[in-house]
Order: C-alpha cells, then sequence, then structure tokens
C-alpha cells in the first residue's frame, strides 16, 4: 500500500503540475476569446484534491473487499453529505471556486476516511 501511495502520490503530482501550467495557454488556444482560462482556479482546485486522493484510491474498495459494505456505504455517504454541505456554504460566494473547493475537500476527506476505516475494521494501516 505504501509503495502504490506515494508512487501514485508522485505520479499523479507530476500530472498536476504540468496540466494546472498548461491549463489557461491551452484553454486561450483551443477555445479562443470564450473566457475558459479563468476556470484555472477551480481546475487547480480539483487537481489538488485528486492528487492527494490518488495515494488512496486504488485501495477504495478494501471495506467492501474485506466484507463491510456498509462500512463502505458510510464513507461514501459521509463524502457525498459532506459535498453537498459544502457547496451549498461556498457556491453562494465563490461560484465554481466555491464548487471546485467543495469538491476537493471531499476528494481529501474520502482519503482520509479509507485510511481510518481501513485501520478501524482491519487494523490496516495505509498511511504510516
Amino acid at each position: 500500500a505504501r509503495k502504490t501511495r506515494v508512487m501514485m502520490h508522485g505520479l499523479m503530482a507530476g500530472l498536476a503540475l504540468v496540466a494546472i501550467i498548461a491549463y489557461a495557454p491551452l484553454m486561450r488556444a483551443v477555445f479562443p476569446g470564450r473566457g475558459f482560462e479563468a476556470g484555472a482556479v477551480a481546475f487547480a482546485l480539483l487537481l489538488i484534491g485528486v492528487v492527494f486522493q490518488s495515494g488512496f484510491a486504488p485501495m477504495g474498495g478494501i471495506l467492501f473487499q474485506g466484507g463491510r459494505p456498509g462500512m463502505q456505504t458510510l464513507l461514501m455517504l459521509i463524502v457525498v453529505l459532506t459535498n453537498l454541505t459544502l457547496n451549498l456554504i461556498l457556491v453562494p460566494r465563490f461560484d465554481i471556486n466555491g464548487a471546485a473547493g467543495a469538491t476537493m475537500v471531499a476528494y481529501i476527506l474520502k482519503g482520509v476516511l479509507i485510511v481510518v476505516f481501513a485501520r478501524q475494521c482491519f487494523n490496516v494501516r495505509l498511511w504510516r
């Protein structure tokens, strides 16, 4: 799990950095005059969440595979309700960046909950 986490975090961080740097120039080139480059902050926020979760996503099915589908459902329920609540709070104030920030937090929370629930249910340490 540790090797996978380290590899995935490194790979995704590198890809995300390239994507964030390339986003605005690419949007201007592909969609000139359409204003898509204004989504750069939202794009970066989403990628931060993806990078953090990427190290734990391969272990995301551990609860289901370990015979704890109820805990898997609880994990997803917590993540969805967190995303919904944060969207209700952040979108009116920050628009698309609020939605991206809410989703980023939900992605990070999902990674944290995978680690916590794996430890709690199976005494497996996914984070060291």
